[in-house]
C-alpha cells in the first residue's frame, strides 16, 4: 500500500475485508472472503540452508537498489503518494506497484511527476515505462542509473516457514526493514482491475502504507515477491501481509520491457471451484470442476452459449449459484479440486483457441472457443467501500 492523502483501493479493500471478519458482514455472508487451499505448485528440487536470514547482510546488499517512489497527482507538483521501488535489469529500470503511480479510483490516470529518492536523499526523476494493471505492477524508467547492483528475481518459489525481509518506506519512514516468515503460499488476492492475482505470498513481515512496490527478499537477497497489500483489523500494521509472487512480477517486467501490455486470456465466465466433499449432500456435483455462476454479456463464453446459474443454494457454509454449466477441463487439462478457472486460464494467451469440456443437465459436452483479451474492470466507489 502506498501512503496517500486519500483512500487507496488496496487500503479500502483491506478495511472492508477486516470489517467483514469482525462481523460487519457484506451481503450477509463471509463466504466471499474464505480462502481455499488452491493448487499448490510442484515442490522445489533443492532446499536452502536452514540457517536464519542474516538481516544486516541482506539489508546492506539490497538497499543500493531500493528507492522511495514519490508520486504527484497535484497540479502544483506536491507529493501525494509515497511507495517503494527497486532497480532490476540494467539498474535504470525500477519496479513498483501500479497503485503507487496511478490514481486510486481512475487507475488509467498516471501521476504527473514521479521521483525516486535514493538512500542518500538525492532524487532522480522517472516516468512510467509500462503498467500491468492486472498484476498491479508498474515499470519505471529513471533518468539515470539508480545502482550498479540491481536486484534479481528468485527462480525458486519460497515455501511456508522460509525467512524473508521486507524493505520499504512505511508511513514515509524510508529504508525500514522488517523480518518475518512466509506464512502462506498460493493465496488469491484482489487485483487492481477486477480480476484476482494467483500465487500470492502471505507473510508476517510488517507491510504498512508506503511499503507498496518494495521487495520481499529471501535469505540470499533475491526478490521472492513485491509487497502489495495488508489485511488488518482497523488498517494498522498488525495483520496479514501479501506480496505478488516473483513469477508474476518477472513476467510483467519481461513483457513491459518490450511491449505496451501484458497478455491475459479472457473467457468471461466466473464461478466457484468445487472442493472434495462438496457433493456429499447431493446438491452439487461430486467431481472437480468450476460451477459457472455468471457469464458476462458479449464475452467469448457468452458467444458460444455457456450457461450461468439461475438459482442459489448454500452448501457447507458456502453460497452457490446453481443451474449453470460445470466446466471440468480446458483442452487436455482436467480441473482439480479447488482449482479456480482464472488460474487455469493463465496457461493461455488472447487469441488462443481452447476446447472446453463441461457438464450440462448431466450430459458431457465440448465446445471450441477463442479467448479474448482481458478487459479492465475498474471498481466503483460502491464496490470499494461496500456501499
Amino acid at each position: 500500500m502506498a501512503v496517500r492523502g486519500r483512500s487507496l483501493l488496496a487500503v479500502a479493500t483491506a478495511i472492508i475485508s477486516a470489517l467483514s471478519l469482525q462481523g460487519c458482514v457484506l451481503d450477509g455472508s463471509l463466504d466471499q472472503f474464505l480462502d481455499s487451499p488452491g493448487i499448490q505448485p510442484p515442490s522445489r528440487r533443492s532446499t536452502p540452508s536452514a540457517a536464519e536470514l542474516d538481516a544486516p547482510k541482506v539489508f546492506r546488499r539490497a538497499t543500493p537498489a531500493i528507492s522511495t517512489v514519490i508520486s504527484s497527482f497535484d497540479s502544483e507538483g506536491q507529493a501525494t503518494a509515497i511507495g517503494t521501488g527497486f532497480a532490476v535489469g540494467d539498474g535504470q529500470q525500477v519496479v513498483t506497484n501500479a497503485h503507487v503511480v496511478t490514481d486510486t479510483f481512475n487507475p488509467e490516470d498516471e501521476a504527473s511527476e514521479i521521483y525516486l529518492q535514493r538512500e542518500d536523499g538525492t532524487r532522480v526523476k522517472a516516468e512510467v515505462a509500462g503498467i500491468d494493471y492486472h498484476a498491479d505492477i508498474a515499470v519505471l524508467d529513471a533518468e539515470e542509473t539508480m545502482t550498479d547492483w540491481p536486484l534479481e528475481f528468485a527462480k525458486q518459489r519460497p515455501e511456508t516457514g522460509d525467512p524473508v525481509m521486507a524493505i520499504g518506506s512505511p508511513l514515509g519512514m524510508t529504508y525500514t526493514m522488517s523480518v518475518g516468515y512466509i506464512t502462506g503460499v498460493d493465496r488469491a488476492i484482489g487485483g487492481l482491475a477486477g480480476f484476482k492475482v494467483y500465487g500470492a505470498l502471505q507473510t508476517d513481515a510488517v507491510i504498512a502504507p508506503g511499503n507498496s512496490g518494495g521487495p520481499l527478499l529471501n535469505s540470499g537477497g533475491q526478490v521472492v515477491g513485491v509487497n502489495s497489500q495488508m489485511l488488518s483489523i482497523g488498517g494498522g500494521g498488525e495483520g496479514l501481509g501479501f506480496a505478488l509472487p516473483a513469477s508474476v512480477v518477472s513476467r510483467s517486467v519481461k513483457y513491459l520491457s518490450k511491449y505496451e501490455r501484458v497478455p491475459y486470456a479472457y473467457l468471461g465466465a466466473s464461478g466457484k471451484a468445487l472442493w472434495r466433499g462438496a457433493g456429499d449432500s447431493g446438491e452439487l456435483p461430486d467431481r472437480p470442476g468450476v460451477l459457472v455462476g455468471e457469464v458476462r454479456e458479449g464475452s467469448p463464453a457468452f458467444e458460444v452459449g455457456l450457461r450461468g446459474g439461475t438459482g442459489r443454494i448454500v452448501v457447507q457454509g458456502s453460497d452457490f449459484r446453481v443451474g449453470g454449466d460445470l466446466i471440468i477441463a480446458l483442452d487436455d487439462h482436467k480441473l482439480d479440486w479447488n482449482e479456480p478457472l482464472g488460474e487455469a486460464l493463465l496457461r493461455y494467451n488472447p487469441g488462443d483457441r481452447v476446447v472446453i469440456t463441461y457438464i450440462r443437465d448431466g450430459e458431457r459436452k465440448r465446445i471450441n472457443v477463442q479467448l479474448a483479451e482481458r478487459p479492465l474492470i475498474w471498481p466503483s466507489l460502491a464496490e470499494v467501500f461496500g456501499a
